[in-house]
């Protein structure tokens, strides 16, 4: 290679050196425009938007995607949902600003936000990032997804025919005398996953109303979104209501053996109550472990306090056979037979309330 080629490739060379500097020089600074274009001011953030008294309107909203859960025991239920809030804030407009924040990334803790908490959650877990998107006229929308397990005073004495009202309550637990809370109708909705196979759901009522909590002395404005969950009980039924009903009519068999056969009569008895003992300790981790009388609990009570009674029949009825009482004997079995179905019958009504 000749020297005026050597000068003509080093010139190349600088040059496209140059170049390199200079679109990395613009690059930086439109990435610098950029930051520029979306900058807040610090002081925005822990002051409200509205001057004075004047609280602001905040929009809320819940999406609930799907019932995970319901326990019974520890009164609880888990959810998968998307809480919305929306709200003005004029500062943010690009009236004020000079700029629009609509092509903006900006983070939740960049600004003034209603810190809407829910009063009675146990547990909860943010899915996505918390981003806001803010319009030119300075309207916030911030939408978050959530797993939370909420608490609910279950009323299970109706179990297994029970209807429980699940709600969750929300409310900006600081500065609540600041923000007057709306309901957003429109980002307010049951996703088409929303259901259980044990349970069947009523529809999405809102309310707001005040709440009282006793540690800040004070009432404070709370939406409440609530919905019926009414128990499906077919799988009941046929686990516990028909097994316990035909260990029942096992019972009821010992009023059709000779009182004279003793061995017969007692051991079919004691095996119905040895059976529904059993039972009842196998179904034990269905019921739920509450500190009151169920109705399912009243019935499999009663109904085992039957069997005993014809346990207890067959015992007396066997003791007059031996004696000679042989007609006496065979006349309480008749009488027994239809008494027996009568007060199992009275046993079903009462249990389930269906004389009420």
């Amino acid at each position: 290679m000749n020297s005026r080629e050597q000068i003509t490739l080093n010139s190349s060379i600088l040059k496209y050196f140059f170049l390199l500097l200079i679109s990395a020089n613009i690059c930086g600074t439109v990435t610098q425009a950029e930051e520029d274009h979306c900058d807040i001011p610090k002081k925005y953030v822990e002051v409200k938007p509205t001057p004075g008294s004047e609280p602001v309107e905040a929009g809320v909203g819940i999406y609930l995607i799907d019932l995970l859960d319901i326990d019974d025991t520890e009164e609880t239920f888990t959810v998968d949902g998307i809480l919305t809030l929306n709200w003005k804030d004029p500062r943010l407009s690009e009236k004020s600003l000079g700029y629009s924040l609509e092509e903006c990334n900006i983070h939740i803790q960049s600004i003034w936000y209603p810190d809407m908490q829910a009063i009675n959650v146990v547990d909860t877990e943010g899915i996505q990032n918390g981003l806001v998107e803010i319009s030119s006229d300075g309207t916030v929308f911030y939408r978050q997804r959530y797993k939370g397990v909420f608490y609910n005073q279950f009323d299970l004495k109706k179990f297994p025919f029970d209807t429980q009202t699940l709600s969750i309550s929300l409310a900006p637990l600081e500065d609540n005398d600041q923000i007057k809370l709306i309901y957003n109708k429109q980002t307010t909705e049951l996703g088409s996953r929303f259901k259980r196979q044990d349970w069947r759901l009523g529809d999405l009522k809102v309310e707001t109303d005040k709440y009282y909590i006793g540690s800040m002395g004070r009432d404070i404005s709370r939406i409440n979104f609530s919905f019926e969950a009414v128990r499906n009980t077919g799988y009941y039924f046929w686990n516990i209501i028909l097994p316990v009903s035909l260990i029942v009519f096992m019972a009821w068999c010992v009023f059709w053996i000779d009182p004279a056969q003793l061995a017969a009569q007692t051991g079919l008895a004691t095996a119905a109550v040895f059976t529904l003992v059993a039972f009842r300790f196998t179904i034990s981790s269905l019921l739920p472990k509450v500190s009151y009388l169920t109705e399912m609990d009243v019935f499999i009570i009663l109904s085992t306090m039957l069997v005993f009674f014809a346990l207890g029949e067959s015992i007396v009825t066997s003791y007059l056979s031996r004696k000679g009482n042989e007609t006496l004997a065979l006349g309480i079995d008749k009488v027994f037979r239809v008494l027996y179905l009568l007060l199992f019958a009275v046993i079903v009504l009462v249990s389930f309330k269906l004389l009420r």
